[in-house]
């Protein structure tokens, strides 16, 4: 682990925010580049990009408040408990930023799904180092293992389950796998419709079901736990149910319905 890379004084530089950096900088420019390329305005997109962030940013700290609520408790004054329990929430920042986008969709008229998908695109780059610098922070790792593949941590007798690497590289796989179909899935014979949105609810649906199988491994308190994982596979369920209802494919009733 390495989650100090170096000091001046008494300011402190952590890898954890180095990578944070890097990925915002990074998708910013991704994000505003496409969204360019679609006719909006840059300075909106800017707008965007900086009101997504903060969004994602409060909603990451209330929901990561939220899943630790029994053992933050409340401090008056402090209700976020920035100083004394730093954390973020990945699902809390998704949301946020999803929401952020829904908005500025209505607002400028533009079609939701594909601003999405094309956010979606440039996002991948700062969830990928996100994890990897959660990774070298030495936070997120998962129950103790006796498997090859535990690493020790800091303040850890026992290797524990690398789930930031295990899930950085899962994203690393889907990135390179929304990248092939950009091109291609308007062509797909099944995905009749071809309605934008595809890009965006085949991520949803791979980072529900990535979520699903490691959360098994993540280690916190027992009823949330069992609550992700099943929060996670029915999101799984549902975002496979609306591809194939947005696929424009003739559901079973209206198949019954012809035939009759």
């Amino acid at each position: 682990m390495l989650p100090l890379l170096f000091s001046i004084g008494p300011i402190n530089f952590y890898t954890f925010a180095l990578f944070l950096a890097i990925g915002f900088f990074l998708s910013s420019f991704l994000i505003w580049r496409r969204l360019r390329d679609l006719g909006i305005d840059e300075e909106e997109i800017i707008d965007l990009i900086l009101l997504a962030s903060l969004s994602g940013l409060i909603f990451s700290r209330i929901f990561f408040v939220i899943q630790n609520i029994s053992l933050l408790g409340f401090e008056p004054g402090n209700w976020l408990l920035i100083n004394k329990y730093p954390g973020l929430s990945f699902w809390g920042g998704a949301g946020g930023i999803l929401l952020t986008v829904f908005w500025f969709s209505r607002k400028e008229s533009l079609n939701f799904w594909q601003v999405l998908d094309e956010f979606v695109y440039g996002l991948m780059p700062f969830f990928i180092l996100v994890q990897v610098g959660a990774f070298f922070d030495g936070s997120g790792f998962g129950k103790p293992t006796t498997m090859p593949w535990g690493i020790y941590i800091v303040g850890s007798l026992v290797k524990r389950q690398p789930l930031p690497l295990v899930v950085a590289v899962a994203f690393s796989v889907l990135w390179l796998f929304l990248m092939r179909i950009e091109r291609h899935w308007r062509t797909w014979e099944w995905y009749k419709s071809k309605a934008y949105g595809l890009v965006a609810l085949l991520f949803i649906f791979m980072m529900m079901l990535v979520n699903f199988l490691v959360a098994f491994w993540r280690e916190g308190l027992l009823y949330w736990q069992w609550l992700e994982i099943g929060l996670s596979l029915i999101l799984t369920i549902l975002t496979a149910v609306i591809i194939y209802i947005r696929s424009g494919r003739r559901t079973f009733g209206e198949t019954k319905e012809k035939k009759n």
